[in-house]
């Protein structure tokens, strides 16, 4: 591995491998470009003193010219050390866009989360309208780190009010008028290079393009509303952070992704016995309840990449039963169903203040909050194991499943969770419950745990609520 480069900022960058790709060596090979160009433009005297700084013990030799002497100590000194050079520009507030650039480049391996594609439908939505709202284009372009778009010869972008036209400015020399040529915003984006940009850029462009300097009110609704269904695809929503002067100051962030793969077989809702599970079929997967099959719930559906919303559990329930999705008793009839696998005044609660303060709002994008699911199943029942340790973390006591295969388990945790069975205290208990959020962790999944004592008190309800709203905003669910 190279070694882990200096980020005063916090570790912003992971390590690069020693097998670095082509595209990879390219953008090493770009900065140095970049440091010959900074490095040769100082004087001996200034490029020694800036060597101190940098802490590069180059050499010069008797025949070296300035140029000569940069261009060898550069193609000699390695990769990890040129990664440092450029860490140490951002760190201490030097660095050019180039440089940012060849960084994020390299960190993603020349891959863009705004897709191409995303680029296009953003390109094709902004046609027609005021790019920069009240304000001066070029001023837009500079929140985004970018300028104006050169072309050849004299001719240069013009704005008149909201329209933008390209003119050949060297009439002006002449006393003459130059002719105005109208340009759409579809080909200024790609002539600033857009669709090129790294994801930062693009990213922060389209922060400027909702920033209250150029919008404010209903029109900068319209351009969220706008831009939001774009960029959904690509885990990227619109979070409001802050205000200035009372305006709305948002933000693009970039949902947590989850678990790789799709959920299958979601097993849950346990009551009663223990559901003896075989393999219909062992090649795809598919599981059958050999007995039992009354005592558990079992989602066989494809998930789609909006996860399991509590409409698609109710239109399945219907289907199951013969029953009407659209009917409150369909709905009344799962919820008593679910509600008779928990077993615990305070699992109760959880679930229904989640869903009477959160059916209202989100309606049928409410994402389904499933109980008692079998997350690890081992076939034995605590008898027949006969002293074999049971594998851990069987069931979690609820689990959403959320956009880009976010993965939230929920858990309750009594007295049986750190605690022996004569009440007290079990470092071991407590280790084996650790170990297993860790795995689940480092899976994807994300674990929040409530402590049983959380529930008797009367703000128990408002904590639930102000959890799964804090949740929601995390997860761009509004």
């Amino acid at each position: 591995m190279f070694q882990a480069f200096a980020n005063s900022a916090g570790g912003e960058y992971s390590d690069l491998g020693m097998s670095t790709t082509p595209l990879q060596r390219n953008y090493l090979e770009e900065l140095r470009k970049i440091f010959f160009h900074q490095f040769t433009a100082r004087s001996w005297l200034r490029l020694q003193e800036h060597l101190l700084e940098l802490e590069l013990p180059w050499q010069s030799r008797e025949s070296d010219s300035k140029a000569r002497f940069v261009e060898r100590s550069l193609r000699e000194t390695p990769d990890d050390e040129i990664i440092r050079i450029a860490r140490w520009y951002v760190a201490n507030h030097a660095s050019t866009d180039e440089i940012d650039d060849s960084l994020e480049w390299l960190k993603s391996e020349g891959k863009q989360i705004l897709s191409d594609i995303t680029r296009r439908e953003v390109l094709e939505a902004v046609e027609g309208r005021p790019l920069a709202g009240r304000v001066e284009i070029a001023k837009l372009l500079s929140l985004a780190g970018a300028s104006l778009p050169r072309y050849h010869g004299f001719t240069s972008v013009v704005q008149d009010g909201s329209e933008l036209y390209t003119e050949n400015v060297s009439f002006a020399f002449y006393g003459q008028s130059s002719p105005r040529t109208p340009l759409s915003n579809k080909q200024f984006l790609k002539d600033c290079g857009f669709l090129d940009w790294v994801d930062s850029r693009a990213v922060r462009l389209l922060e400027a393009l909702v920033h209250p300097s150029f919008r404010e009110g209903a029109d900068q609704a319209e351009w969220v509303n706008l831009l939001s269904p774009i960029l959904k695809p690509d885990g990227y929503t619109f979070q409001q952070r802050e205000t200035i002067s009372g305006r709305a100051l948002f933000q693009l962030v970039r949902k947590i992704e989850g678990v790789a793969g799709r959920p299958k077989n979601l097993i849950f809702a346990s009551i009663g016995f223990k559901p003896e599970l075989g393999f219909a079929d062992a090649i795809n997967n598919d599981v059958v309840v050999l007995e039992h099959a009354e005592s558990c719930l079992i989602y066989d559906r494809n998930l789609s990449d909006s996860g399991l919303l509590w409409s698609d559990l109710v239109a399945w329930w219907a289907e199951l039963n013969d029953l009407d999705p659209a009917s409150p008793q369909t709905r009344k009839l799962l919820g008593t169903r679910l509600q008779s696998s928990l077993h615990y005044p305070h699992e109760k609660l959880l679930f229904d203040t989640y869903f009477k303060e959160y059916v209202p709002k989100l309606k049928e994008r409410l994402p389904a909050l499933i109980p008692q699911v079998y997350l690890h199943y081992d076939p034995k029942t605590l008898k027949e194991l006969q002293g074999r340790k049971r594998i851990p973390r069987q069931r979690m006591d609820f689990l959403l499943l959320l956009e880009h295969g976010a993965r939230i388990v929920l858990e309750i945790d009594g007295r049986q969770h750190y605690a022996d069975e004569s009440g007290k205290a079990s470092p071991e208990k407590y280790a084996e419950m650790v170990r297993a959020d860790r795995n689940l962790t480092l899976a994807g999944y994300d674990v929040y745990r409530f402590g049983v004592h959380d529930f008797p008190n009367k703000g128990a309800e408002g904590m639930i609520v102000d959890f799964f709203r804090r949740l929601f905003a995390r997860h761009g669910i509004a």
